[in-house]
């Protein structure tokens, strides 16, 4: 999402708009609502006269808030005097100082449902008619307040805009109707109206009815049921009354503009017989005519309303009238309110028709300029035609997911990061939704606990903020406590958790901010590779195939097995793939491509269909024919062999890097400001998001630079977090890990021929045996581990069925002994009948354990627990090597080129006695890892998993006596 007008805090969103002071005369000349209320008509019709404001327009400005005060300061009482110690003397014009919001006692009222068993007085003063509709206001706002009639149909004219006009911003209202049968129905909406295209939500709004017309009755007062939500709907210009969804409807139509409808029971009471029409008897719910309409508020100055300055533009309506006004009636646009910001969310899904409004009213605010030209109509305009100046804010905020061109050239674009990039700007989010979750349904406050706040910190949010206002919002409901004191624990935000996918993973570009800056320096990996690997490694190359042939007087053979190998599979676990960012091979490809492109070749499409079917079984294939080529023509102990070796790797990545057209965004991107630089793009044409795991991604950290929005993120997770989490299981990695486990007994073949009695000789002699096989060392731990897990669960089904007909047998004996044993007693009382045998011992539990046994998570996901056991034979392989060799790696680079080695040159190296401890250690761990693993995996006791338990023990034993003989 992008802002298209500058303002970092949306509080200071909130605008103020409170309308102006009604005047207290009459109004004359105002004909009776029925007879009922005519027959208490005074002669003079003085108190039967409607009260009219002062002035003659109906353009309301605010009123300022200090002018209530009047001259004179009131003397504060205790919790005035309080608020202002804590937060200063301003803060008592603020209605909600430091979040707190003190409510009058009228207000107070209104927290809670109408009663319908109490009923007021008639004050001094009020006029028959306002007499006798006193006693429906019991314990509301409008108890003992002077009323006035605001509203009459009958002279004002049967139209919403009418309607509006006289009783939009003036607080609480009591509507009174009269049908054709005689009765005198309407409503109370303690929210009042304000045409801001929003629904009102009150639990003290209420419906009443005297269905017979006789006002000398008890009325029935109908109360809101279902809570608080849409006590009025529809507060629109252009809207006539709507009580309700579809509790009481006067839609004010044109053509039917004496139309009521009512239908109670949804959002308000049922009559007490249970009847669903507050209309006359005989008299339809699904309409009836109207004799008369008024609305009566409160004499005075109007109520005094907060509105956030925040409108959702999907809302709006083809004229905008909550910005543009109508009528009279001012829109948020034209409000003379200094200091205040609007802001207009997702300006993209206007309505058509308004964006060219809305255009020209923004280039005005841009240019600082007043609209003193009649102005955009837009549904009536707020000063149409008028020639007066219509102030403008100063300040518009908008928001957009996508671009709006026709605001391009009047705008100061922010570009907004997502909530998963600033979990710090949740909680005052979460702070705003919630403050209108209360003030809208009249509620306390509602706050987070601390672990709620870091639930909803640490949640990803693909759907950003929209996300984040329905998880408070179906949250909010449940906040437990009362009044100013209820909370929302981490128990409400349950679906805020993790993904499975996120369990076990920090992110380390969160975690350490610094990071992120390293990986987006020139230096990483853009130097590294091209500054000094690309010049470095063909002179290894050149060492290795022309220099000495043996370790120990070769550096770059001492280099490559005795450094890059131990260090590989210790970087591995913690790091990942890091070593394919930096790795000379891939370079070499990237250089051959740059090469081409300036050359003017066009380069193939990278083929990811075919290398996601057919890929990792390549590798698979290539790499078995490695490993049988290191064993069988001793490639750690000549130089010249490994030298080929690592030019035909790089060949191959060439050609890969080669066949790659994709070099812009996720392909490449020039810089695009600071959270956007130059990239070359992805080598292996994958999007971050599309990556469910590391094996399409070498770390280049293209991605990281390219991306504007901060998406990508860096992970440290737990060594083995992948099963752990359940990933889904493939065939050629766990081919692949298999034979990485056979490769570790392969690199020791003389020592298993003796172990399996075979003489190293024969084997090793010809390179045809030795083929054969190196092969079939490279498959052993596999099939064993195959066969293992097949014949337990082939033996499982066998022994189910045998326990099972057993079990079956037994059930038939004990069912038979009662009546042999009936038939055959004999004189002296003995049983002669048969025993019931019991064969074999506790055969259900048999049964149980082989029909668990069968039921066994498939081989393929079972392997995942090996992994940590591989990686511990390979890395113990290699350690011998790490420990007594590598350190000596200066003296053997001082005679690759015949000199002496001096005495001086430092070296490091372990006894035979320290690598074999750490061996040892390293296979005993991860043994253990592997155990923890394959329990988590299969969800079994460690009886059902016998099997995979022996396996372990038998692979860790026959390692232990390979490498460390």
């Amino acid at each position: 999402m992008s802002l298209l007008c500058a303002a970092r805090d949306l509080r200071c969103a909130r605008a103020c708009l409170r309308s102006e002071r009604a005047s207290a005369a009459c109004r004359q000349n105002v004909s009776g609502l029925g007879p009922a209320l005519q027959q208490r008509q005074q002669p003079s019709g003085g108190a039967w006269r409607r009260r009219r404001r002062s002035g003659g327009s109906s353009a309301r400005r605010p009123v300022p808030a200090q002018a209530q005060r009047g001259s004179d300061e009131p003397e504060l009482d205790l919790v005035e005097r309080l608020v202002g110690k804590l937060f200063g003397r301003q803060a008592l014009e603020d209605p909600t100082p430091g979040g707190l919001k003190r409510l009058s006692d009228d207000a107070a009222k209104e927290l809670y449902p109408a009663v319908t068993d109490q009923f007021a007085a008639p004050l001094p003063g009020d006029g028959d008619d306002v007499a006798a509709l006193r006693p429906l206001l019991a314990q509301t706002q409008l108890e003992s307040a002077p009323l006035r009639m605001a509203y009459d149909a009958d002279e004002d004219g049967w139209t919403p805009d009418a309607f509006h006009a006289a009783v939009d911003s003036f607080g609480a209202a009591l509507v009174v109707a009269q049908t054709e049968g005689g009765a005198l129905v309407g409503g109370y909406n303690a929210r009042g109206w304000v045409s801001l295209c929003e629904d009102r939500d009150s639990p003290a709004s209420f419906l009443y009815a005297w269905r017979d017309g006789d006002v000398s009755q008890r009325p029935l007062k109908l109360p809101k049921v279902g809570g608080p939500a849409l006590a009025v709907v529809r507060d629109a210009a252009g809207q006539g009354l709507f009580f309700g969804p579809d509790g009481l409807h006067i839609p004010l139509a044109p053509g039917n503009e004496r139309l009521a409808k009512c239908k109670l029971g949804p959002y308000y009471s049922r009559l007490p017989d249970g009847g669903k029409c507050l209309f006359a008897a005989g008299e339809s719910g699904k309409g009836v005519q109207l004799m008369g309409l008024r609305a009566y508020v409160a004499e005075g100055r109007g109520e005094e309303w907060e509105l956030d300055g925040i409108v959702d533009c999907w809302r709006l309506d083809d004229k905008a009238t909550v910005l543009f006004g109508s009528g009279k009636k001012l829109g948020l646009l034209h409000w003379p309110m200094p200091g205040c910001t609007l802001v207009l969310i997702d300006v993209h899904k206007a309505p058509p028709a308004v964006l060219p409004l809305l255009e020209h009213e923004v280039e005005l605010a841009a240019c600082g300029a007043e609209n003193d030209d009649g102005g955009v109509d837009g549904g009536g305009g707020a000063a149409g035609g008028t020639g007066v100046p219509r102030p403008m804010l100063p300040r518009i905020i908008m928001t957009a997911e996508s671009d709006v061109p026709a605001f391009a050239n009047f705008r100061t674009a922010i570009k907004v990061l997502p909530l998963r990039v600033r979990p710090s700007d949740i909680a005052p989010v979460v702070d705003y939704y919630l403050r209108r979750f209360c003030r809208k349904r009249s509620l306390g406050g509602i706050t987070l606990t601390p672990g709620a706040v870091r639930r909803l910190e640490s949640y990803a949010f693909p759907g950003n903020v929209r996300e984040l206002q329905g998880l408070v919002e179906r949250a909010a409901p449940q906040a437990l406590g009362e009044g100013q004191h209820r909370l929302i624990s981490e128990e409400q935000l349950w679906f805020a958790k993790k993904q499975v996918r996120d369990v076990l993973r920090l992110d380390l570009l969160t975690t350490f901010p610094q990071l992120r800056q390293f990986l987006c320096i020139e230096w990483w990996t853009e130097r590294i590779n091209f500054g000094f690997t690309a010049w470095v490694y063909p002179l290894i190359v050149a060492v290795l195939l022309w220099g000495p042939q043996d370790r120990d007087h070769n550096f770059a053979l001492n280099a490559f097995w005795a450094w890059w190998w131990p260090g590989v599979s210790i970087v591995y676990p913690f790091l990942g793939r890091v070593w394919c960012s930096v790795c000379p091979f891939m370079i070499t490809g990237e250089l051959v491509q740059r090469w081409r492109i300036s050359r003017g070749a066009e380069l193939l499409k990278w083929p990811r269909e075919q290398l996601d079917q057919w890929g990792a079984w390549s590798l698979f294939a290539m790499f078995a024919a490695i490993l049988v080529w290191e064993e069988v023509w001793d490639l750690p102990h000549t130089a010249a062999l490994s030298g080929w070796l690592l030019i035909l790797i790089t060949a191959g990545a060439g050609v890969c890097s080669g066949e790659c057209n994709t070099f812009t965004c996720y392909k490449g991107s020039p810089s695009a400001g600071p959270e956007s630089l130059a990239s070359a793009g992805c080598p292996l044409h994958s999007r971050p998001a599309q990556l469910t795991d590391n094996k399409n991604c070498t770390l280049c950290m293209e991605c990281l630079r390219a991306c504007p929005h901060r998406s990508v993120e860096f992970r440290f997770r737990f060594p083995g977090a992948d099963p752990w989490a359940g990933q889904k299981a493939t065939a050629e990695e766990v081919a692949l890990m298999w034979m990485l486990l056979g490769a570790v007994h392969l690199h020791h073949l003389p020592a298993l021929c003796l172990q399996l009695g075979v003489d190293p000789g024969v084997v090793m002699g010809g390179r045809l045996p030795h083929i054969a096989a190196s092969l079939a060392v490279l498959a052993g731990p596999g099939l064993t581990a195959l066969a293992v897990d097949r014949g337990w669960r082939w033996g499982g089904a066998q022994w189910s069925y045998a326990a099972a007909g057993a079990a079956s047998w037994q059930m038939l004996l004990r069912r038979q002994a009662p009546t042999a044993a009936g038939a055959g007693t004999d004189a002296d009382g003995a049983s002669g009948g048969p025993a019931a045998v019991v064969w074999p011992p506790s055969p259900l539990s048999s049964w149980q354990l082989r029909q668990e046994a069968a039921r066994a998570p498939p081989f393929l996901d079972m392997s995942y627990g090996y992994l940590v056991l591989v990686w511990g034979a390979t890395l113990a392989h290699h350690y011998d090597s790490l420990l007594e060799e590598a350190g000596r790696i200066l003296p053997v680079a001082a005679t690759t080129f015949g000199l002496d080695a001096p005495a001086w040159l430092p070296q490091l190296t372990m006894q035979p006695e320290v690598s074999h401890a750490m061996q040892g250690t390293i296979l005993l761990f991860s043994a253990a890892a592997s155990l923890g693993i394959l329990r988590n995996i299969g969800g079994q006791s460690w009886a059902q998993l016998a099997p995979h338990v022996a396996l372990t023990a038998a692979f860790t034993a026959e390692l232990w006596h390979l490498i460390m003989p």
